[in-house]
């Protein structure tokens, strides 16, 4: 049996808390400082404990999920720190906070581990990055990796790369979904109604998915087998290449990822 503890349980820390609570070999507590929502939580998962102290949860847990706001990290560290033994693990899926930095915060008293998890954790079909680089041992990672498997696929990636993964897959859906958005909306100013463009452009997202899972390869492979020379697809990809759609997907993840960076500037902190 894992003895597991989350601290924070918004949206992503709720996705780990879901998750790890559907295994019946973890044990799960979990602290939030919004007890609002802490006790929406208890109602929702019926299969973890909610503790009214960060003592509480560091006693109760051998591995402990740190899932606050960047802002917060190293308050909530500082008083966390004074319970944390050298067995412990602690794991952050805060972004723009560095392993240095959580150790110094916590008072190099345990193990830590940076992992990025995005938000379809929810659904199990996450996608998670485990720093390689954290100098845990081998069957300790080992352990790490069967824990988040539950909840999608991992990817051990330098931490030097996190705020660049940061970018590309956790905050990835919500650009996704921005671009389906305004598929939606083009659907309604070409003809279709407000009703009938939400489920096409639902389902031009699942049908694309799926076949991008087809074995084609890469994916100019798959754009070819849909456009034919002087065929109507090709006259909106080139639409999209004269909007220069390449260049505005960089800018954007560029400019995500400097804001991950600057969110784990200590002088930033407040």
């Amino acid at each position: 049996m894992r003895h597991v503890g989350i601290i924070g349980v918004g949206r992503l820390g709720g996705a780990l808390l879901k998750s790890l609570s559907d295994g019946s070999e973890n044990r799960v507590c979990f602290i939030d400082r919004d007890i609002g929502l802490a006790r929406q939580r208890s109602n929702e998962i019926k299969f973890a404990s909610f503790e009214s102290n960060l003592e509480d949860l560091a006693k109760k847990s051998c591995i402990i999920f740190l899932a606050v706001k960047p802002k917060d990290v190293q308050s909530t560290l500082e008083e966390l720190g004074i319970y944390l033994r050298s067995e412990h693990l602690l794991i952050s899926v805060c972004a723009g906070i560095s392993s240095k930095q959580l150790r110094e915060w916590s008072g190099n008293r345990c193990e830590v581990l940076r992992v990025m998890p995005n938000i379809a954790c929810l659904v199990q079909r996450g996608i998670l990055a485990v720093a390689n680089d954290s100098n845990l041992s081998g069957e300790r990672l080992k352990e790490v990796l069967e824990i988040l498997s539950v909840m999608g696929n991992c990817y051990e990636i330098p931490e030097k790369l996190f705020d660049s993964f940061t970018a590309l897959c956790a905050s990835g859906p919500a650009f996704v979904f921005k671009f389906f958005e305004s598929v939606e909306w083009a659907a309604e100013k070409i003809g279709f109604d407000a009703r009938l463009s939400k489920q096409l452009s639902r389902s031009l997202l699942d049908s694309s998915s799926a076949l991008s899972s087809n074995e084609w390869g890469t994916w100019k492979a798959l754009i070819d087998q849909i456009a034919t020379k002087g065929g109507c697809t090709e006259a909106g990809l080139h639409s999209l290449e004269a909007d220069a759609l390449s260049t505005i997907v960089e800018r954007c993840f560029i400019l995500t990822r400097d804001k991950s960076v600057d969110l784990g500037r200590v002088d930033k902190q407040s």
